[in-house]
This record gives structure tokens, C-alpha cells and sequence, in this order.
């Protein structure tokens, strides 16, 4: 017997609705605050809470909630699970159903047994959510069940589903309508304005742009860009999860329930950046090279949009076998994960003869200025090489991809050809890597949306949060992405 529920009495025809989702206090703290101000702007907000301790924040100050988990409870599942998941596979045209599974991390570490419930529970609660109440906006993010489910249902409703992502830019925000690494607005616009030639404005805007970035070595949205540590602070904070969720949560909020493991890496982290050190090499700008930057493992980058690069060991040791001969491969880690790759993954990097695995707090700038091409799945450093006028090489799927300024690896096969090529380009089309600046500007939102643990007061700053309320009225009331 399913529970059938209605939204407190917030539908009329004056006013939209848009539901958030929250598994974690930073986030219904920012949502929350962020909601307040949506309602200026003729948005309620609906909150689909996975967290006990999230609940009781929101409704202590009147938010609207819905608590999955406690709906969860009252599912009844048949014995065969996986018929049922077949059905959604076909029902919701979802390329593949494992796919979904490798992307939540969270419900990865439960085991499979308890992802498969998870993920028909998700199913079947989006149904009937949608079903029985009105919705004008979904807006979350990528990669997990809790985004991933209602983006694919709320198709079949004709309900929105808006992810928020950080462009390369700091300070702005993007809401797309699709998450497979393109901006669906940016492709339409680029169709349109190729080959138009920039004004004398547009242009000045473009290289004061780009010549700040270079003169600052600014990157964009490093949340944890330092080497992690074991402090006092960060040993109160464990505590503080590990009895929210044993006692409040009752272990029952899957993106809670791990913060064991959660709390582990972090230590390993900051263990094994102390004893790393030595793997390290200094790079050689005498030499010739082609950068790739190591993806973070469990960022939907990878997980979400090319799974099939999920092995970057693998995929590394495959790169180098298709190098030109007198070409290295420099391997450098993700500033925000420095000492979150294994030290005998690191060991298996540097056994490469052709490979040099680069000391991770090396300037990615320094290292692309001096490289003979960029090659990545899809990192901004892929933008950032168009920036400084590089041949780039992507392997996945970006939003700067779309112009011909990138070599797109379709066929592995034909990637040998491909890095050659690159490699011995001998011009660039400078107005073209400026029409696609122009396009980026010209379709980021002010506003930082960054608002996990840490963040939370910055995001909830009020010139922040105006900046933001306009940007969401900008997309989802009046339809449009650019002034």
C-alpha cells in the first residue's frame, strides 16, 4: 500500500512551486535561506528531505516538507526487485540502470542489495510525488539517486528538472536543463552566433577577461585546495555526524550512513599527504609534453557523464601507450583531492616509462603554458587550455567542445592520429576561442552557488542570494539565459 500525500496549500495560479532536495544541514540551511527569497519573486519552495535533523530545521520555521524516508518505510517491494528496475529502464529510456548505480558513490558504498531498494524506492516515490501534486520546477544536481531519479521521471510529467552547476568562473552559477556536460542554451546560442563577428565591446570584455585570468592564475570553485589535516576541530565535527546519525537520523539517511567512511578518507588523506612527497617529480619545460589532469574519482564528472574513464590508472597507462615517441605524459592530481589517490595508484603512474606524475600543488597554468597540448575527459583545465591557445584533446563530453577548436576522441582507435595532430598544430583560431569566451560570459549568472559544508555563510550572504533570486527569475520565470 502506497502513501498518498498532498503539498501543504501553497498551489494557486499566481504562484509556482520548485522543489530542492536536502540530505545534509548545510544544505537545508543555504536551500532554505535561499527559498525565503525566492518568494519575493511569486516562487514557493517544497523540500524533499531525506534527513530527521533537516526536517526539524525546516519545519520549526515553516518550510513546506516531504520526508522520503518516511515514506521509504511504508513502501511494500516485490520479491523481484530487479523486474521492476527493468521496467524503469524501458519506461524512462535510461540507457542503463547500472549506469545510475556506479554514479551514486553513497549507495555504491551500501552494497548492491541495498542500491537496488534505494533506487526503486526513489522510483516509485517521484511517481507518485508527481502525480499527485503540482510542480513547475525540479532544481538539484548530478550523479546522485536523489538528483538522478527525479530528472529522468519528471520527463514523463513535463515538469523541468534544473541542475545547478559551477561554470569555470568563480563567483557565477549555470542552471541547465541537461546534465551530460553540455549547456544545452550554449549549444543553441553557439548555432546561432558562430560566425558572427564580435563588437568592439564584446571583444574588450573577452581579453580583459582572459588577461586577468592569466595574470592572476585564477581557478575557479578549489573548495579544498590545501592538504587536508586532522585537527580538533575536524575530530569534533565526526563526532557531531556520528551521533546525529546513530541517534536522530538512526542511520536510515543514505547520504548520512557513510559518514564512516566519509571520515576515513579524509584521515587518509591527511596521512598520506605526508608521506608522499617523495613520488613526486618537478616538471621539465625543456621537454616535450602532454598534461592530463587526474579527474577526482568520485566527481560526477567521471561517475556521471563518462563512466567508462572511471579507471583513470587504466585510462592513463592506455594514453601513454598512444603517444608520440618522444612525447611524456604529465600525470598531475586534482588540487582538491590531494592525497585522495592511493599510493599504489601513484606507484603504478610513475612505473610508466613515458609518464611523469607531477607534484600535485604545481600550477596548472605553469604546466599548461608549457605543454605541447592538453588532453583530459573533460576538466576546465581543457578551458583554461584554450585560453592560453593549446592544442586540447577530449576524451568525454564539455562544454567547450562544441566549437572546432578541441579534437574530440569519438573513435579510440583513431586517438594515435589524433594527439599527432595536436600536437603538430601550427595556428590557432584566436576568434574563435574569443566568440567562445563571449558565449560563456555572456550565459553565467552572477551569483556563487557554492554551498556544501564551509560555504554556507558566504552563499547565504545577501547580495549573494539577491544575485542568485535573479538569476532563477532570469531562467525559470522568464525563460531566458542571457540579458
Amino acid at each position: 500500500m502506497l502513501l498518498i500525500f498532498k503539498l501543504v496549500k501553497i498551489n494557486n495560479n499566481q504562484r509556482k512551486i520548485l522543489v530542492f532536495d536536502v540530505n545534509a544541514m548545510a544544505f537545508a540551511k543555504a536551500r532554505f535561506a535561499l527559498a525565503t527569497k525566492l518568494k519575493e519573486i511569486g516562487i514557493d519552495s517544497v523540500f524533499v528531505s531525506y534527513s530527521k535533523e533537516c526536517n526539524k530545521y525546516l519545519k520549526e520555521r515553516g518550510a513546506n516538507v516531504v520526508d522520503i524516508i518516511d515514506y521509504f518505510d511504508k513502501i511494500m517491494l516485490p520479491k523481484n526487485i530487479e523486474n521492476l528496475l527493468v521496467e524503469y529502464e524501458k519506461k524512462y529510456d535510461i540507457p542503463s540502470i547500472n549506469l545510475m548505480l556506479v554514479a551514486d558513490i553513497n549507495h555504491t558504498w551500501l552494497g548492491r542489495k541495498i542500491a537496488l531498494e534505494s533506487l526503486a524506492k526513489h522510483f516509485i516515490f517521484w511517481e507518485n510525488f508527481l502525480e499527485k501534486n503540482k510542480v513547475d520546477f525540479l532544481v538539484g544536481g548530478t550523479e546522485r539517486f536523489i538528483h538522478e531519479v527525479p530528472r529522468r521521471v519528471s520527463k514523463k510529467f513535463d515538469v523541468p528538472f534544473y541542475v545547478w552547476k559551477f561554470p569555470p568562473n568563480n563567483g557565477y552559477f549555470l542552471l541547465l536543463k541537461e546534465s551530460n556536460g553540455r549547456w544545452d542554451f550554449l549549444n543553441e546560442y553557439w548555432e546561432k552566433n558562430k560566425n558572427k563577428p564580435l563588437s568592439k565591446q564584446e571583444k574588450s570584455k573577452v581579453v580583459e577577461f582572459i588577461t586577468k585570468l592569466k595574470f592572476k592564475k585564477e581557478r575557479a570553485h578549489l573548495l579544498n585546495a590545501r592538504k587536508p589535516k586532522i585537527t580538533l576541530k575536524e575530530i569534533k565535527f565526526f563526532f557531531q555526524r556520528a551521533f546525529a546519525n546513530l541517534f536522530i537520523e538512526q542511520m536510515k539517511n543514505p547520504y548520512g550512513r557513510s559518514f564512516l567512511k566519509i571520515a576515513s578518507e579524509r584521515a587518509t588523506r591527511a596521512l598520506r599527504g605526508k608521506f608522499i612527497g617523495h613520488l613526486y617529480e618537478l616538471p621539465d619545460f625543456s621537454e616535450k609534453y602532454i598534461f592530463y589532469p587526474l579527474h577526482i574519482q568520485t566527481d560526477a564528472q567521471v561517475l556521471a557523464r563518462c563512466p567508462q574513464y572511471k579507471d583513470q590508472i587504466a585510462l592513463i597507462k592506455s594514453l601513454s601507450y598512444h603517444l608520440p615517441f618522444e612525447y611524456t605524459l604529465y600525470v598531475k592530481e586534482h588540487p582538491n583531492n590531494f592525497g585522495g589517490v592511493s599510493v599504489a595508484d601513484l606507484k603504478e603512474i610513475k612505473k610508466i616509462p613515458n609518464v611523469k606524475l607531477i607534484n600535485a600543488h604545481t600550477h596548472s597554468h605553469e604546466l599548461i603554458k608549457n605543454a605541447q597540448a592538453i588532453l583530459t575527459i573533460n576538466s576546465n583545465v581543457g578551458w583554461e587550455g584554450l585560453l592560453y591557445e593549446k592544442p586540447v584533446i577530449v576524451l568525454g563530453k564539455a562544454f567547450y567542445d562544441i566549437t572546432r577548436l578541441t579534437y574530440n576522441v569519438r573513435d579510440f582507435y583513431k586517438l594515435p592520429l589524433i594527439i599527432k595532430k595536436a600536437v603538430n598544430q601550427t595556428k590557432f583560431d584566436t576568434n574563435k576561442m574569443h566568440q567562445l569566451v563571449n558565449a560563456v560570459l555572456t550565459h553565467i549568472l552572477p551569483g556563487e552557488m557554492i554551498h556544501g559544508e564551509g560555504y554556507v555563510e558566504q552563499f547565504c550572504e545577501q547580495e549573494n542570494l539577491n544575485k542568485i533570486v535573479h538569476g532563477f527569475k532570469r531562467v525559470l520565470l522568464e525563460k531566458k539565459h542571457s540579458p
